[in-house]
């Protein structure tokens, strides 16, 4: 549902870590004692294609999505993922329009590219 609020794991989840770990290795940074003083020190050039090497929003696999902002528990800002603080009532009450248009989605089946059957459907 194009503009919904998306669950979102915490900073501290596996999964913000293991993309951590990617960029990390990608930029063969993995030996360094400090890895995050070794990324800072990169060239713009080599970071941006470490980061970019994941899978992209027009991916296949675009729900699973890599670069969401991240609820760190904390923070007094952003320290729940949204669907948590919506079940808990902690949300601004002000009204809000969100909602898809007819063939949202167009877009993303046309980059389906590894799919080549139904039973890849199932």
């Amino acid at each position: 549902m194009s503009g919904s609020v998306l669950p979102a794991q915490p900073i501290q989840a596996s999964r913000s870590q293991s993309i951590f770990n990617q960029v990390v290795q990608t930029c063969g940074c993995s030996n360094n004692p400090d890895p995050l003083v070794c990324l800072r020190n990169l060239p713009y050039e080599a970071f941006l294609n470490a980061v970019i090497d994941f899978p992209s929003v027009i991916s296949y696999s675009s729900l699973n999505l890599h670069y969401l902002p991240r609820p760190d528990t904390s923070s007094t800002f952003f320290s729940s993922s949204p669907e948590i603080a919506i079940m808990a009532g902690k949300y601004a009450r002000v009204p809000i329009l969100i909602g898809s248009n007819e063939h949202d989605g167009t877009l993303f089946s046309l980059l389906a590219e590894n799919l080549t059957s139904t039973t890849d459907l199932e």
